[in-house]
């Protein structure tokens, strides 16, 4: 179990670091619901305008044997939505 915090850390920090207007509620939210809502994607092909969407993460994330130097973490494509609705 341990190991699977230390994982959850390494989330938080890796999802800090690619988008700097999250805020730590909504990682911690995140890592509450255990992942769930997260989009995943290979660090190589990470662009911030072209997010990838993964509908069936909770079925195939896997925290135990996921590698986090070749994940991204991101937020839920509806904490985007509610971004640009309040900037109207």
């Amino acid at each position: 179990m341990a190991d699977l915090e230390h994982r959850f850390i390494g989330i938080r920090d890796l999802a800090y670091a690619l988008i700097p207007k999250l805020k730590p509620h909504d990682v911690q939210v995140y890592i509450d619901m255990k992942l769930n809502d997260v989009v995943i994607r290979h660090l190589e092909k990470y662009r911030y305008q072209n997010y990838q969407f993964i509908n069936d993460a909770k079925e195939n994330y896997k925290p135990k044997f996921v590698e986090l130097n070749h994940f991204s973490v991101f937020p839920h494509p509806r904490c985007k939505d509610e971004e640009t609705s309040t900037s109207q």
